[in-house]
């Protein structure tokens, strides 16, 4: 996953969970580091203080709407080099560890081929029982 998409993923996640009652303290903290390293790195920057306040109601306006304002954010995300910003990038994996358990970096994948599998499961302690017949 891209960067800028890690970032824009990270908001909704920890937005979605805080909506949901869902949301550990935990959750609650990392969301809003993140929330607060996006807000510096749209208020800083290249451009005209008008520019930098327009980019952090940007970030506001998708916090709200992230279906409306996602194009828009991409762009100011992109305008201050955010892809490059590896602080970012950790606070934003910080909270989708944290809503998505199944994307921890310590989570083992496998590839498997199926092609000839007659029966098949898959996942962490998964049954199957298969009758299969001439």
């Amino acid at each position: 996953m891209d960067p800028v998409t890690l970032i824009t993923t990270a908001l909704v996640a920890g937005g979605v969970a805080g909506i949901s009652g869902a949301a550990s303290s935990a959750v609650q903290d990392s969301y809003q580091a993140l929330c607060d390293a996006v807000r510096r790195k749209l208020s800083g920057g290249q451009g005209e203080m008008e520019d930098q306040q327009a980019r952090v109601d940007v970030l506001d306006a998708y916090l709200t709407n992230p279906v409306g304002h996602h194009d828009d954010l991409v762009r100011a995300l992109a305008t201050t080099h955010a892809d490059r910003d590896a602080g970012l990038a950790d606070a934003a994996r910080a909270v989708l560890v944290l809503t998505h358990p199944g994307t921890r970096s310590d989570q083992r994948t496998y590839t498997v081929d199926a092609r000839h599998a007659q029966g098949l499961v898959v996942g962490d302690r998964a049954q199957q029982t298969n009758h299969f017949s001439g």
